[in-house]
C-alpha cells in the first residue's frame, strides 16, 4: 500500500473497500481532508494504522473488525479554563450492553466525541450547565444538562416510534401498540424512494394478506382484495375512506403525490365499527395538507417507457403460407415462399401495431403565504403514447386555491381545478373488433399498402377484412374532456357571534366524440361527432349564531342550499362522404345524415336548521341533547333532517327524426317528480378517564336512527300523429301529460319507498399499566326490512372483542434480544344487509303490456344478515436490535348467503330466495424486517408472506322451502362464466373453482373416438356431476422480498415478487390455434399431426378445429397461475440543498415496474384481469397485454 500525498478519507475508504474493517469517528475530531503519505506492504492493520496516526492528533483502538477513532487528550490549562469549563466521562449502554460509536456532542457545538469498545468516552472543555446530545442509529436520541457530575451513565432506548405512532381507525385514533386487531400501516415514505404514478403500486407487496391485480390498459381497471372473497354475489372489494369520506368510486382520480399516510384495516375486529360496508377490509387514507408560514416550490417530472411484457406466439409469413398450401395447394408460388423465408416479404402485425410506449408527467407545485393569505398553485401534464400505436393520451390540469383574512369581517377561500383531456383509442373490448384479436389474426402474407395507396384487405381470415395498420392510421377516433371545478366561499363576522358564509361552485364537463371511416379501410366512409355538455350550479349559504350570557348558552344556525344541474346532448353523423379530406368535420359532404338532441335541466333546493341551548355546561339542545356531566363524561346528539325535490322533464320538438321520440314526428314529452327526505340523529355518551397511574377507560355508547322516504311519479312518452298508433293526432310541441300518447309508448309509473333503522352502540377500551388492553364493541340494529307481523326477528347484533397483552412490558426477566413482544387476539362478527322487500315482496308493473304482475317472490319471514365472524390472533416482535416480525393468523366464516337457489317459488309465486351457505377464508400473514446502518451504508429489507385457503363449507343443506314446506339441498351453483369453462360453485371447493362442460368423446375402451371421416370426436358433458374441473383460480401463497439500500445521498432498490399456485384459462389461445396461426399449430404441422392413442395420427388441421376455438375444450387451455417476477427497481440520487447553494434539492431516479418474468408457463401475465368481478378473474380473451414499465424522475424541491 503505497500512498503519495492522500487525504485521510481517501486512505480511509480504500482500507474500508478492500478489507473487512469499518471505521467509527467524529467528523469533526479528525481532519478528513489532511493529505498524508505513508507506504506499507502486506503488514497488520494495526502497522498500516500506527503509521497513519503518527502525524495526527488521534487515537485509535481495534475490536473485530470495528476501528474507532478517537481525539488525543490534551493537558487541560487549568489557569484559564478550570473555572469555565470540566473534563467529564461516561459510559453508553443499552439493554445489552455497551454501545460502541455512539455520538456524545455538546449541543450548539462542534466539540464531541464517541464512544469506544467498551461504550466509554471522555469530554473536555465542557462548560458549565452545558447540554450533552447523545445519538445513535436504531435509538431515541437524549439530551442530558451537565451539573456538577464528572461521570455519566447513559441509557439508550430503542426507537419504537412506529409502535407509538398513532394509526387511524374507524372514527377515530389509537396507538399501534394498543392495538388488538391487524392494521397495516404506510406513509409516504415507503415510496418516497420509487415514485409511483398510481396508488396500488403503493400496496404490491408491501403489505401481507393484501392482493393487487391490474389490467394492461393506462389507467385501467384494478383489483384490491383484502385476505380473499368472502360473498357468493356481494361485491368484495374493500371500502375505501378517503379523509374521512366513503369514496364509491375507490382509488380512481386519486393523485399518489396528495397521500400522506394509508391504513388498511384488516380483520374484523378493526373494521366493525363500518358495519356491513366494512365487511371485506378497509382502505383509509389521509391526504396532504398545506403549512402556514412556508413557502415551498416543487417540480416533479417523470417520463416513462412502456413494452409488452408477454405476447401471443403466433405464425410467421412463410410459416401461415405453407399452411394454407396444404389446403388450398399452390396459392402461394415458390418465388413467394422463398420471399416469406428470407423476410423480404410478409408482415408481423403484432410488430406493426406495437410499439414503445412513452409516458410524460410534469409537475409544477407553488405554496406559500403569511399568516393572514395563503395560496397553492400547481400545474400538471401529462402525456401518454401507449404500447399501441397512435392510442395516446394528454391531459392538462391545473389548480389554485387561495385562503384570506381580508379584513377583520371577511374571510376568502377560491379554489379553481380545471383540467382539459384528449384522448386517441382503438377497440380492446372482448369482441371481434378488438385491435390486438384483428393484428393476431390477420394474414401475415400480406403487405400493409396496396399499389392504388388503400390498405390490403384479408382474403384469408374470417374474423374481418378491416386492416390493423389502417384502422390505426386513419380511424382511430378521439374525444376531448374539459372539466371546470370553481368555489368561491366568503365568511362574513356581522355581529359579536353572527356570520354568514355562502359558498358558491360551478362544475362543468364537457366531452366531444369524434370518429371517421376511410374507404382506404373501410367499404365506405362515415364520419361522427357528439357532444354532451352539463354545468351543475350550486349555493349554500349558512347564518350561525353564538352568544353566551353567564350560564346560558344558545347556537343557532340555518341553511339553505340550491342545485341546479343543465344537460345538453348533439350528436350529428353521416355515410358515404362526397370527400374524406375533411374528416369527420363536415357532415354537409355527406350522402345520407343523421341528427339527434337531447336536453334535461333539474333543480334541488334543501333547507336545515338548528338551535342548541347550553345551561351551565351541562343540558345542550339541539334537536339533541349534549349534557357535560364531569370533566370526564359528556353526553351529546344531533339531528338532521335533509328534505329535497327533483324535477326532471324532457322535450323533443316536432321533427322527421323519430329515434328519440318513441316514432312520432310532433316530439315527445317527459316529466319526473322526486322527493327525498332524509332524517337523522343520535345521541352519544363518551368516557375518558384514568383511575390512578395504571388503569385508563375509553368508552362511548350511543343510539341513532336513520329514516329515509323516496316518492316518484314519473310520466314520459310520445305526442300522437297518426301514423305511430291508430289515435288521431295531437297538437304538435304541446308539452303536457294529456296531450299524450294512451298506448304502452307512453310510460306512467308511481312508486315510492321507506327505509328506517334504529341503532343501539357502544365501544369500550380498558388497559392496564400499559401492558394489558381490552376492548370490545356492540351494535344492535332494528332494520324497517324486518317489519311486518311474520317477521321473525326484529333486530340484528354486532358484536366484537380484542386483547392484547405487552409481555417486553410484562415479563421483568425478558431476554435482552427481545426488546418488544406483544400478543393479541380478536373476535367480531359483522353482518352485510339484504335488499329491501325481501320479507315484503311486491307485485311489479309491466310497462309493455300495461297490467301488474301475477307472481311476487317468496316472502322471507326469518331474514338474516349475511354475516362474518372472524377470529385472529397475533404476535408482533422487535429482536436482536434490527428485526421486526408480525405474524397472524385468521380463520373466519361468511354464513347467511342470499341466492336464487334456482328452484320453483311455488303457486303464485316467481322464485324463491334463500339465506343459506357458509364460506371460510382462514390463512396465515407474516411480514419480517430487518434494518440496519452501518455510517453512511442502510439497508432495509422486508419479506412478506400471506396465504388464503377459500372452502365453501355449505351452500343450502336442508333448508326450507317455505312457499312448499319441504326441505331441499344444494350442494351447486353455476356461476357463468366465458363458453364451456364455468365458475361452479360446490360444497368442499371454492369461490374460485372452474370447470369445464365439455370433453373429447371416449369409446368403450377409453380411447378418444375418430370416426369414419377421421374427425376428432368432442361433446357436450350433461350431466354437472361429470364436469371436469380445471382447478382454482384463486392463489395458494402471494410472497415479496422488498430490499433498499442506502449510501448516503444515493438510493438503489428492488422488490421480487410470487404467486404460488391457482390456474387461469387462454380463450385467446384457443381463438389462435383454431385459425391455425399460432406456434404450438405449426409445431404441429411440423410433426405430421397429432398423436393420439398412442398410435392414432390426426392433421394438425383436424385435431386444432376439434379442442380450439370458441367452443374449445377449456382443459387443453388452463394454465398454472404460479409466477416470479422482478417486480420492481429502482435506483436514485439526492443532491442535497446545501451542494446548490441552499437553492434547492434535486432527486433523480430511475424506476422499473414488472421488469422481467423469472417463472411463468401461462401464455398471459397471471396477475392481469379484464374486470373487477368476482367471476371472471383467471380468464384471458384478448385482454391488453401487461406491460414493463421504465421511467426516469427529476424532483426539484425549493
Amino acid at each position: 500500500m503505497n500512498y503519495e500525498n492522500k487525504t485521510i478519507k481517501e486512505i480511509i475508504n480504500e482500507i474500508e473497500n478492500n478489507s473487512e474493517f469499518i471505521f467509527f469517528y467524529l467528523d469533526k475530531s479528525i481532519d478528513l481532508n489532511r493529505k498524508v503519505s505513508i507506504n506499507v506492504k502486506e503488514q497488520k492493520i494495526e502497522t498500516i494504522l500506527d503509521q497513519l496516526f503518527s502525524v495526527l492528533e488521534n487515537n485509535y483502538s481495534i475490536s473485530d473488525r470495528q476501528i474507532i477513532i478517537s481525539k488525543k487528550e490534551t493537558p487541560v490549562n487549568t489557569k484559564t479554563n478550570q473555572k469555565d469549563t470540566r473534563t467529564i466521562s461516561g459510559i453508553v449502554r443499552d439493554n445489552m450492553g455497551p454501545v460502541t460509536g455512539a455520538n456524545i456532542v455538546i449541543k450548539g457545538t462542534t466539540n464531541g466525541t464517541i464512544s469506544d469498545l467498551d461504550g466509554k468516552f471522555t469530554l473536555e472543555n465542557v462548560p458549565a450547565n452545558a447540554i450533552l446530545q447523545i445519538s445513535y442509529i436504531g435509538y431515541l436520541p437524549q439530551e442530558i444538562t451537565v451539573n456538577n457530575q464528572s461521570s455519566y451513565n447513559i441509557m439508550l432506548k430503542e426507537d419504537n416510534q412506529s409502535l407509538d405512532e398513532v394509526v387511524v381507525v374507524g372514527y377515530g385514533t389509537v396507538r399501534k401498540a394498543d392495538l388488538a386487531g391487524s392494521v397495516a400501516v404506510l406513509d409516504n415514505k415507503a415510496f418516497k424512494d420509487q415514485p409511483i404514478t398510481q396508488i396500488s403500486d403503493a400496496l404490491q407487496g408491501r403489505v401481507s394478506g393484501v392482493q393487487v391485480q391490474s389490467s394492461g390498459v393506462p389507467g385501467g381497471t384494478v383489483k384490491i382484495r383484502v385476505r380473499g372473497s368472502g360473498s357468493i354475489n356481494r361485491s368484495n372489494d374493500p371500502l375505501y375512506v378517503i379523509d374521512g369520506i366513503v369514496r364509491e368510486s375507490g382509488l380512481t382520480g386519486l393523485n399518489p403525490e396528495d397521500i400522506q399516510s394509508m391504513q388498511i384495516l384488516k380483520d374484523a375486529s378493526s373494521t366493525a365499527i363500518y358495519g356491513s360496508r366494512g365487511a371485506n377490509g378497509v382502505v383509509l387514507i389521509t391526504t396532504k395538507t398545506g403549512k402556514a408560514n412556508v413557502r415551498q416550490i416543487m417540480f416533479d417530472a417523470q417520463i416513462g417507457v412502456g413494452t409488452v411484457a408477454k405476447r401471443y406466439e403466433t405464425l410467421n409469413p412463410y410459416e401461415f403460407a405453407t399452411l394454407y398450401n396444404t389446403y388450398r395447394k399452390e396459392t402461394f408460388s415458390p418465388e413467394q415462399l422463398s420471399a416469406f423465408q428470407n423476410g423480404t416479404a410478409g408482415t408481423d402485425w403484432l410488430d406493426e401495431i406495437f410499439q414503445n410506449g412513452i409516458t410524460q408527467d410534469y409537475k409544477l407545485t407553488l405554496s406559500g403565504g403569511s399568516d393572514k393569505i395563503q395560496y397553492i398553485i400547481s400545474g400538471n401534464y401529462v402525456g401518454q403514447e401507449g404500447v399501441v400505436k397512435e392510442n395516446t393520451n394528454k391531459r392538462y390540469q391545473a389548480r389554485a386555491n387561495i385562503t384570506s383574512q381580508l379584513t377583520d369581517w371577511l374571510h376568502l377561500t377560491a379554489d379553481v381545478n380545471a383540467s382539459h383531456n384528449v384522448k386517441r383509442s382503438a377497440d380492446f373490448s372482448a369482441a371481434k373488433g378488438n385491435i390486438v384479436n384483428i393484428a393476431m389474426n390477420y394474414a401475415p402474407v400480406l403487405g400493409i399498402m396496396n399499389e392504388d395507396g388503400t390498405y390490403t384487405r384479408d382474403p384469408y381470415s374470417a374474423i374481418t377484412q378491416l386492416n390493423p395498420v389502417g384502422l390505426l392510421n386513419e380511424q382511430i377516433g378521439e374525444s376531448m374532456r374539459d372539466i371546470v371545478n370553481a368555489h368561491i366561499d366568503l365568511k362574513f363576522n356581522i355581529l359579536p357571534g353572527l356570520t354568514f358564509t355562502t359558498s358558491n361552485g360551478i362544475d362543468y364537463n364537457d366531452v366531444k366524440n369524434y370518429s371517421f371511416a376511410t374507404t382506404k379501410v373501410s367499404s365506405s366512409s362515415s364520419m361522427s361527432n357528439n357532444d354532451a355538455y352539463r354545468m351543475t350550479l350550486q349555493t349554500t349559504n349558512n347564518l350561525t349564531y353564538n352568544g353566551k350570557w353567564g350560564d346560558h348558552a344558545l347556537t343557532a344556525t340555518a341553511v339553505y342550499e340550491a342545485t341546479q344541474s343543465e344537460y345538453r346532448y348533439m350528436n350529428i353523423s353521416g355515410n358515404n362522404l362526397m370527400t374524406e379530406s375533411v374528416g369527420w368535420w363536415n357532415v354537409e359532404m355527406a350522402g345520407t345524415r343523421n341528427a339527434k338532441n337531447d336536453y334535461s335541466k333539474w333543480a334541488l333546493m334543501s333547507g336545515v336548521g338548528r338551535v342548541m341551548y347550553n345551561y351551565k355546561d351541562r343540558y345542550m339542545l339541539n334537536a339533541a341533547l349534549s349534557y357535560d356531566v364531569l370533566d370526564w363524561l359528556n353526553v351529546s346528539g344531533r339531528i338532521r333532517v335533509d328534505n329535497s325535490s327533483n324535477d326532471y322533464t324532457e322535450k323533443f320538438y316536432a321533427s322527421t327524426f323519430t329515434q328519440l321520440t318513441e316514432g312520432s314526428k310532433n316530439g315527445l314529452y317527459g316529466i319526473t317528480k322526486t322527493k327525498d327526505k332524509q332524517v337523522y340523529g343520535d345521541v352519544l355518551v363518551n368516557i375518558n378517564k384514568t383511575f390512578g397511574e395504571d388503569w385508563s377507560l375509553q368508552a362511548n355508547a350511543g343510539a341513532s336512527i336513520s329514516d329515509m322516504r323516496y316518492d316518484a311519479m314519473k310520466v314520459r312518452g310520445p305526442i300522437p300523429d297518426g301514423e305511430i298508433t291508430d289515435e288521431k293526432p295531437l297538437l304538435a310541441n304541446v308539452f303536457n301529460v294529456q296531450n299524450l300518447s294512451n298506448t304502452s309508448k307512453t310510460k306512467r309509473l308511481q312508486e315510492g319507498w321507506r327505509e328506517q333503522t334504529q341503532s343501539i352502540f357502544a365501544s369500550v377500551e380498558i388497559g392496564f399499566k400499559n401492558t394489558y388492553f381490552l376492548t370490545l364493541t356492540g351494535r344492535n340494529d332494528w332494520p324497517s326490512q324486518l317489519a311486518g307481523e311474520h317477521s321473525v326477528k326484529s333486530s340484528f347484533f354486532y358484536p366484537s372483542v380484542g386483547a392484547s397483552v405487552v409481555l417486553s412490558q410484562l415479563i421483568p426477566e425478558m431476554p435482552k434480544n427481545l426488546s418488544y413482544v406483544k400478543l393479541r387476539a380478536s373476535y367480531a362478527s359483522v353482518g352485510v344487509a339484504f335488499e329491501r322487500y325481501l320479507a315484503n315482496p311486491r307485485y311489479s308493473w309491466n310497462e309493455s303490456g300495461l297490467n301488474w304482475s301475477t307472481q311476487t317472490r317468496f316472502p322471507i319471514y326469518n331474514l338474516k344478515p349475511e354475516r362474518t365472524k372472524s377470529f385472529e390472533v397475533g404476535l408482533t416482535m422487535r429482536f436482536l436490535k434490527h428485526f421486526n416480525l408480525d405474524f397472524t393468523y385468521y380463520n373466519s366464516h361468511t354464513s347467511n348467503q342470499t341466492f336464487d337457489p334456482q328452484i320453483s317459488g311455488g303457486t303464485g309465486f316467481s322464485k324463491i330466495i334463500i339465506q343459506s351457505g357458509n364460506v371460510r377464508n382462514q390463512g396465515i400473514e407474516l411480514a419480517l424486517g430487518y434494518r440496519n446502518t452501518w455510517r453512511d451504508f442502510t439497508w432495509d429489507t422486508n419479506y412478506t408472506l400471506s396465504t388464503n385457503q377459500n372452502k365453501i363449507i355449505s351452500l343450502a343443506n336442508n333448508v326450507i322451502n317455505y312457499a312448499t314446506g319441504e326441505r331441499f339441498s344444494i350442494d351447486r351453483l353455476n356461476m357463468g362464466g366465458l363458453g364451456d369453462a364455468q365458475f361452479l360453485l360446490q360444497e368442499g371447493g371454492t369461490l374460485g373453482d372452474l370447470y369445464s362442460r365439455r370433453d373429447l368423446r371416449y369409446d368403450e375402451n377409453n380411447a378418444i373416438y375418430i370416426d369414419e371421416n377421421g374427425n376428432v370426436a368432442t361433446e357436450t358433458i350433461q350431466d354437472v356431476n361429470k364436469y371436469v374441473k380445471l382447478g382454482s383460480v384463486l392463489p395458494d401463497v402471494n410472497m415479496s422480498w422488498r430490499n433498499d439500500f442506502r449510501w448516503k445521498n444515493l438510493n438503489f432498490g428492488f422488490m421480487i415478487s410470487a404467486r404460488l399456485g391457482g390456474i387461469v384459462y387462454s380463450r385467446t389461445q384457443a381463438m389462435l390455434d383454431q385459425y391455425g396461426v399460432s406456434e404450438v399449430t405449426a409445431a404441429a404441422r411440423d410433426a405430421g399431426g397429432v398423436t393420439l392413442n398412442g398410435g392414432d395420427v390426426v392433421d394438425a388441421y383436424t385435431w386444432y378445429s376439434a379442442i380450439a376455438g370458441g367452443n374449445s375444450i377449456p382443459q387443453f387451455y388452463t394454465y398454472s397461475a404460479t409466477n416470479v417476477r422482478l417486480q420492481e427497481a429502482s435506483i436514485g440520487y439526492t443532491i442535497p440543498r446545501e451542494v446548490l447553494r441552499n437553492v434547492c434539492e434535486i432527486t433523480v431516479s430511475i424506476v422499473g415496474r414488472n421488469l422481467w418474468m423469472l417463472y411463468n408457463k401461462a401464455p398471459f401475465d397471471p396477475e392481469s384481469i379484464a374486470t373487477t368481478g368476482n367471476y371472471y378473474q383467471g380468464i384471458d380473451y384478448f385482454m391488453m397485454p401487461s406491460l414493463r414499465n421504465v421511467g426516469f424522475n427529476l424532483r426539484l424541491k425549493f
